[in-house]
């Protein structure tokens, strides 16, 4: 149960890492904590103390990630304890196998402290006062059960298989992200389809969804994914963005500029929005309006070669070519390399 006797297992070669990891612990509150550098270690710790929240390493020397997680599985006391793996996990068979042996989250590349924070909140979530874990849920079942307290068992059968579920999808969620980080969007939509299945109202499974039918090309699922998102996490910019790129995609630019204007309303410096939104504009033939967000954007970022390459092509599409010109050599002089640039600027006539 957490709390300031949550027991940690750190099982990390690295010591700057580790170190890192430690440092973040205790600012959460957690002080016990044991600390090994090889997979065979953090097993002998198993065998003497299994009721630990692991940390590890997927490549460890001795015995690797997943084994160590094996062990940590295959005790009763453990079976329910969160795992969390820093770093990625090298192969597909590596990532089924993870998903196998109950990996609660993983960290992707380059360690970040409040990255880890978030992943220890959302596996260790606080609980109520006399709530407990499955495992000690279903020995409580089991005892009312023998009493006759068909009640009370019904209802904490309620609680146990909620907790499981939960647990559950929180786990294909975070498989499925991690799939679609590594370019699998047909893997992950399956996986994240599994956990808004198992628990629909979890908005960071909706909105993986989201990304992974967007890149399938899959539309309208990517628009209701990503409407549901916004509906569970209202205040998380990150959902009506998603929302914005797949009316993009599907070419409703009316509904995308509904939406991107909302999100510039409430982040103006923000540049990808002010792109998106001129973008939005430019494809329903608003060049006007589409031409002053990027005249606006380059007043805060005069560096930047794409939103010079964008006013050039809006300027270009309705024959200003002296200003398209002018705007298409400025992208590449910030960037000589700029080939679409380049192509354009030479369509140009005269």
């Amino acid at each position: 149960m957490k709390g300031p006797e949550t027991s940690f297992l750190v099982a990390v070669e690295d010591n700057f890492t580790a170190d890192r990891i430690l440092e973040r612990l205790r600012d959460m509150g957690f002080f016990h904590v044991i600390r090994v550098t090889d997979g065979y270690a953090a097993i002998k710790v198993l065998d003497r103390a299994p009721e630990q929240f692991l940390v590890a390493s997927w490549e460890l020397a001795g015995s690797s990630g997943p084994e160590v997680l094996a062990a940590l599985r295959g005790r009763k006391a453990s079976r329910h304890q969160p795992a969390i793996f820093i770093g990625t996990p090298p192969s597909g068979p590596q990532l089924a196998l993870a998903r196998q042996l109950g990996v609660d989250a993983i960290l992707l590349g380059a360690f970040n402290q409040d990255a880890f924070e978030e992943k220890v909140a959302r596996v260790i979530p606080p609980l109520d006062p006399g709530q407990a874990w499955p495992e000690e849920l279903a020995d409580e079942l089991e005892d009312m059960l023998q009493k006759g307290h068909l009640d009370k068992a019904l209802e904490l059968q309620e609680r146990l298989m909620d907790q499981t579920r939960r647990r559950a999808a929180g786990m294909k969620t975070e498989i499925g992200l991690l799939l679609l980080e590594k370019g699998e969007p047909e893997e992950a939509a399956v996986m994240l389809e599994e956990a808004v299945t198992d628990l629909p109202t979890l908005p960071r499974a909706h909105a993986g969804l989201a990304r992974a039918c967007l890149e399938l090309g899959q539309m309208e699922k990517a628009i209701r994914a990503s409407e549901r998102a916004m509906a569970l996490d209202p205040a998380n910019p990150d959902h009506p963005a998603v929302l914005g790129e797949c009316l993009m995609a599907a070419g409703d630019f009316e509904r995308a500029e509904s939406v991107f204007s909302q999100l510039l309303s409430q982040y103006p410096s923000d540049l990808h929005f002010v792109n998106r939104l001129a973008m939005a504009l430019r494809r329903q033939g608003k060049w006007e309006p589409a031409i002053g967000l990027y005249q606006k954007a380059l007043t805060q970022e005069d560096g930047d070669e794409h939103l010079y390459f964008n006013l050039g092509r809006t300027y270009f599409e309705i024959r200003r070519w002296t200003e398209a010109r002018q705007a298409l050599n400025r992208a590449l002089t910030i960037n000589p390399g700029f080939r679409e640039a380049r192509g354009l600027l030479q369509k140009i006539p005269g």
